[in-house]
């Protein structure tokens, strides 16, 4: 009975190490599904500068430092959606015009040319990084599609947004973002990209 517990226990802890990881590869899906937001944060700048000082930290210790900071909270949310799209607003429903930052990390096989999309509302606010490297700054825009080279192996990517609240918000009320990553040169045939 004690084997079949621990046996259990270590699943299940496997599992959620597993599970809890906010990796993308964008050599099988240019959608990035997988985030840990973090927030919220009560100015653009505050949220810029703390994003910043996280960027070169594991994930594992970005969530231990939203715990020991009794105001913010950590959630690592993977869409499973066709099109990866976030609901960030639900996870911090109490923090109208605040700031909430993101961070994932994607993998890609070769050193390569992509297009940076987004699809956001109009009132929304996103400034996306990679690498630290900003690609869009406090961006409004949808389907911007901007051009950005990504390096073989593990890259970080992070996101600054702005959360409004529900009322000025489409999409059934509720702030909805989608982020995709797409290889200049792709294989296959898909239609499916935005």
């Amino acid at each position: 009975m004690k084997k079949l517990l621990f046996v259990v226990l270590i699943v299940n802890l496997t599992s959620e190490f597993l599970f809890a990881s906010a990796v993308n590869n964008i050599d099988e899906d240019p959608w990035l599904r997988t985030w840990l937001f973090v927030g919220p944060f009560d100015n653009y700048e505050t949220a810029e500068k703390i994003s910043d000082s996280l960027s070169s930290f594991t994930f594992d210790d970005i969530q231990l430092f939203a715990s020991r900071k009794g105001e913010l909270e950590a959630h690592i949310i993977k869409s499973k959606s066709p099109h990866g799209t976030h609901s960030i607003y639900q996870y911090y429903p109490e923090h109208n015009e605040k700031y909430i930052v993101g961070f994932c990390e994607i993998l890609s096989k070769t050193s390569q040319s992509v297009y940076y999309n987004q699809l956001i509302h109009e009132w929304d606010e996103v400034s996306f990084f990679l690498d630290g490297r900003p690609i869009v700054s406090r961006s409004r825009d949808s389907f911007n599609w901007e051009s950005t080279k990504i390096k073989a192996g593990k890259s970080i990517a992070r996101i600054i947004v702005d959360i409004k609240p529900s009322g000025l918000n489409y999409f059934n009320g509720c702030m909805k973002f989608v982020f995709s990553i797409v290889p200049v040169h792709l294989t296959g045939s898909s239609t499916d990209f935005l």
